[in-house]
């Protein structure tokens, strides 16, 4: 995927829009989270921010936020992991249609709390999401839930617990990438 999006940065450059160049580089930013190389996704994750602002897109910013609390939570930076979620959560309620913004931030938030050992913080995080899954029947809301329950019980040495939510996990899932997590 990324090999992809390279051979079209030049394309995407010459459009002139900083909206549509900003949502590419934010989904090149990611890429490069994913296969795990978080200081490149971060510098590409800035860029869309910039061209967000620059272009005014409350929903590119959304979007480049969201995925700098996984980077930033990554690379350590848990100060501008929690300021990255915070405002991607404000940003979220303004596009409800949109439930990707509101869970993938919420899940990094939830992390982030998990990494930083603030566990009543990931359970009400954990919480939100299973009840978001339920109420939108929104799948991958529910796999970060239990995801995010599987880890706390597991730190807790409930590991049945965590056996069963990482089931759950598993059980909800929709598409391939989202299995991981269980």
């Amino acid at each position: 995927f990324i090999g992809l999006l390279n051979t079209h940065m030049d394309l995407a450059k010459s459009l002139g829009d900083d909206v549509r160049l900003g949502m590419f580089m934010a989904w090149h930013g990611i890429s490069y989270y994913m296969i795990g190389r978080p200081k490149q996704a971060y510098d590409y994750l800035c860029d869309a921010l910039a061209l967000a602002k620059k272009g005014n897109s409350r929903k590119v910013e959304g979007y480049a936020c969201t995925w700098l609390t996984w980077t930033c939570n990554e690379l350590g930076r848990f100060d501008d992991a929690e300021a990255y979620g915070q405002r991607a959560q404000q940003i979220a309620g303004d596009f409800p249609s949109d439930q990707y913004l509101y869970f993938k931030s919420r899940g990094a938030l939830s992390f982030l709390h998990y990494q930083k050992g603030q566990m009543p913080k990931t359970i009400a995080d954990g919480e939100l999401l299973l009840t978001h899954g339920d109420q939108n029947a929104n799948s991958r809301s529910k796999v970060i839930g239990h995801w995010i329950f599987a880890m706390v019980k597991g730190a807790d040495g409930e590991l049945l617990s965590a056996k069963m939510h990482s089931l759950k996990c598993i059980e909800a899932c929709q598409d391939p990438l989202y299995t991981n997590f269980g």
